[in-house]
Formats: C-alpha cells, structure tokens, sequence
C-alpha cells in the first residue's frame, strides 16, 4: 500500500494534486501495529494528528441518545479519520477508535502537517482555497445550496438561486461489446424444428456478450463500478462474516434508476442487426451490447468490503 493515494483523498488534501509535497506529507506519516482491543484515540482527548488505516479494521465508538455505548461506524484497508485534526487547533476526539482485529495503522501529527504547510505554497493556496469554497454556497456533502422556500402563505416573493457546475466534467464514453454471428443458411432453413437454429445460436451469443458486459461494469479500471465507488459509500462488516444488518446497510446508502432503449433492440441495452447473406451463403448478424457506468452522485453505488466468507465456524 502507498500512501499517497490515500494522502490525496483526505477532506483538506482533495483535489491537490502536487505529487512533491505529498510524497513529502507521506514521508511524516509514522506506522503503529495494534493489537485486537486496543484504543488508538479516546474520546474527549486532544486531537492532533489523522489516522490511515494500513491493515486490520478499526471501530469507532461513541455515545447513543440514551447514554449507552454505540458502534458508529468501522473502517478498513484504507480507512481514515481525524482529517479535520490537521487544520483545527482545538478539537477533541468526539468518539474512541478501537482495534477489532491485529492493525497497522499509519499517522501524521499535526505539527509535521504544519511544518510542510509553512513550507509549501501551492499547499497553502490550496487549503485556503479549499476553505472558502467550504465557507461559501456548499452545504456539508459539498453539494451546491439550492435555495428554495417552502411551506409559505400568501404571494411571497421567492428565492432566485444559480446552481455552480464543473465547467471541466469528467467524459464518459459508451463502451461497446461486439461480435458478427454466422450460420449457414442452410442450417438455418433445414434445422429449425424443434428448435430454432438461429434463436439458439443467438441465445449463446447474448449471454457471452452479457458475461462480458457484466465484468466491464464492475471491473473496468475507467468506469467500473468497484473502481469509483465513493469512499463515503463503501461500508465494512461488523465483525467478519457479514450480517443481514450489513447487508441492509448497502440499500440504504443507494439510489438507482435506469432506462432502455435501442434501434432493432433485442434485450434492454443490446441490439441485433441483419448484415446479409455472404456468396457461401452465410446469414451474418451484427450483435451489439452497449454499456458504461457513470458514477454521477455518490449515492448511486455502495459497497460492502472486507467481509470474511472463509470461516469454518
């Protein structure tokens, strides 16, 4: 595991991309190894420095409505909390971090932060930057503020509002899985009962395509969906094996809606064209299955990781 990766996606450092200064930021981090039931942080004390999570799975404990002890949340392979420590001069843990199983745990002080800080001045324009786009017209998921107004009487007048928008959009192209199915004709014509050849053949057709699709959807490094999840998105079991309290997990965390529709649509999102019949005599058709995943919102896609299947209890 490097650290850089998981330098860039912390809340003060996102969207930094100078590589030096990172480098530099992973060069302070300093490794603990943890054993099961040890607390790295506890609540109500001091908070100065941000965890990453190497290895092994970390629970976070506080305090329910009514006074009793309540998990959460659990971090995993990649894990961090504490960000706001690196930036914040007077916060305190507002919940105790436990160790579920062995750990590694990686963390930066905050005085190494500020020592790098004072000497970096793209880094320094970035967390001001940062900062006051926090500060302006973004509401805590950093979503631009719509205003609107509701549950009014009579003619008010109503809030004008403009919506910000990325002028530099990330392009996602439509991904395309094709093959030319060939039968003969004669084939076709004299051995179609009691099964039609050409249905059958294009049946096998289908769910080769379809087995390819689904791999791309969820493996592709540009658009798949393990690939873009994100992190706020991505849950962990509570023990090992998951639970069905796990698993309801996921469906809460998500939204999803789809639409179909194709020219010569066979199945949703997969078409079937009639190229002719070759001088040998061979019908060709054209099979087309048309995909891509667009990760527009977080909230599109969850992911439940690092649960244990293996166990032989």
């Amino acid at each position: 595991m490097t650290v850089t990766d998981p330098v860039s996606t912390l809340a003060p450092l996102r969207g930094f991309e100078d590589e030096d200064v990172l480098a530099e930021l992973a060069g302070h981090f300093v490794q603990h190894e943890c054993a099961p039931g040890d607390a790295l942080v506890e609540f109500g004390h001091r908070a100065d420095q941000v965890f990453l999570v190497a290895h092994g799975k970390i629970s976070k404990i506080g305090t329910g409505a009514y006074g009793d002890q309540t998990v959460l949340g659990t971090l995993a392979d990649g894990g961090y909390f504490g960000e706001g420590a690196l930036t914040a001069d007077d916060g305190i843990w507002e919940f105790t971090a436990k160790a579920i199983t062995a750990c590694t745990v990686l963390s930066l002080p905050r005085n190494e932060f500020r020592g790098v800080l004072d000497q970096s001045e793209t880094l320094r324009a970035h967390l001001e930057t940062a900062a006051a786009d926090e500060a302006g017209t973004a509401n805590d998921h950093g979503e631009a503020v719509i205003d609107v107004a509701s549950g009014h009487d009579g003619e008010p007048w109503l809030p004008g509002t403009f919506v910000d928008y990325d002028s530099s959009p990330r392009e996602y192209e439509l991904s395309v899985a094709q093959t030319v199915l060939r039968v003969h004709s004669r084939v076709a014509d004299l051995y179609n009962q009691p099964m039609n050849q050409i249905e059958q053949q294009l049946r096998l057709t289908v769910e080769a395509l379809r087995e390819r699709q689904e791999h791309e959807l969820v493996n592709n490094t540009d658009f798949g969906l393990l690939h873009n999840a994100d992190f706020s998105q991505r849950i962990r079991t509570r023990t090992g094996p998951p639970t069905p309290d796990d698993l309801d997990d996921l469906p809460a965390l998500v939204w999803k809606e789809g639409q179909t529709g194709l020219p010569d649509e066979y199945q949703p999102g997969l078409n079937v064209r009639f190229m002719g019949i070759s001088g040998r005599a061979i019908m060709s058709y054209l099979v087309s299955a048309y995909y891509s995943a667009a990760v527009l919102v977080p909230d599109a896609l969850a992911v439940l990781e690092n649960a244990e299947i293996g166990r032989g209890d």
